[in-house]
C-alpha cells in the first residue's frame, strides 16, 4: 500500500501544456493504486483507477465519505466516454456542443463500467491537465473533489494540505498547478430523457 505524499510542482497553469513527464509520473501512481490531487478546470480533485477496488476503497477514506455515493470520472474524449456509458445521437449532440467545460451528465453506464449502480457521471473538464492524465492513464479516473466531505473545494496546494494535515488517509500524490481561480463545482445534469434534468446548478448552462 503507497502511504507517501510527493508534492509535485507541474510548474504550468491548470489549463496550460503541462510537462509529459509529470503527466506519466501520475498516470504510473494512478495504475499502481494510488490516489492523485490534481488541478481540473473547477477546483483540485483526487483521481484513483476506478477499475481497482482498494484504491477506491482508499479514495473513500481519505474524502470521509459514504461509499454509497456515486463517483463520477473524467475523460480524454467522446469516444472513451462510449466505452463506459450508453450515448444516443441526441446525447453524443449535447456532449458534443459542451465538453470540454464544467459540466458532469448522467447517462446511463455499460456493462463494462467498474462503478456499477444505474448511472454514470461523465466529465472532460477544460483542463490540458485533466485529459493528458486520461490519455497517458489510458482509462478513465475519479473526478472527485480533493477535499474532506462536508468541506469546501480546494483551489491550492495549501488548501490541500491544511484541510488533510493529521488525517490517516491522505492523498498519495499532489499535483502542485499553484492557486487556481475560484470557480463553482461542475454543473450535475441529468440527459437521460429528452428533457435535461439540473441536479446541481453550476457556473456554466447547457447548450
Amino acid at each position: 500500500m503507497i502511504i507517501r505524499k510527493i508534492a509535485i510542482d507541474i510548474m504550468t497553469s491548470a489549463n496550460d501544456n503541462p510537462e509529459e513527464e509529470v503527466i506519466a509520473y501520475a498516470a504510473k501512481m494512478l495504475k499502481a493504486g494510488a490516489v492523485v490531487a490534481f488541478p481540473s478546470d473547477t477546483s483540485y480533485g483526487l483521481a484513483a483507477d476506478p477499475s481497482n477496488q482498494d484504491a477506491m476503497r482508499r479514495l473513500y477514506k481519505i474524502k470521509g465519505r459514504d461509499a454509497n455515493i456515486p463517483v463520477s470520472c473524467i475523460f480524454s474524449d467522446i469516444d472513451q466516454i462510449e466505452d463506459w456509458a450508453v450515448v444516443n445521437p441526441n446525447q453524443r449532440k449535447t456532449l458534443e456542443k459542451n465538453l470540454p467545460g464544467p459540466f458532469t451528465l448522467i447517462l446511463e453506464p455499460r456493462m463494462t463500467y467498474p462503478l456499477g449502480g444505474q448511472t454514470i457521471g461523465v466529465r472532460i473538464p477544460d483542463s490540458s491537465v485533466s485529459k493528458a492524465i486520461a490519455r497517458a492513464f489510458g482509462l478513465p479516473f475519479t473526478a472527485t473533489s480533493a477535499n474532506r466531505s462536508g468541506l469546501e473545494p480546494t483551489y491550492s496546494l495549501e488548501e490541500i494540505q491544511q484541510q488533510f494535515e493529521g488525517q490517516i488517509y491522505q492523498p498519495d500524490v499532489i499535483m502542485d498547478a499553484g492557486k487556481l481561480v475560484k470557480l463553482p463545482s461542475s454543473a450535475v445534469i441529468d440527459i437521460r430523457e429528452k428533457k435535461p434534468k439540473i441536479i446541481r446548478q453550476g457556473v456554466a448552462r447547457l447548450r
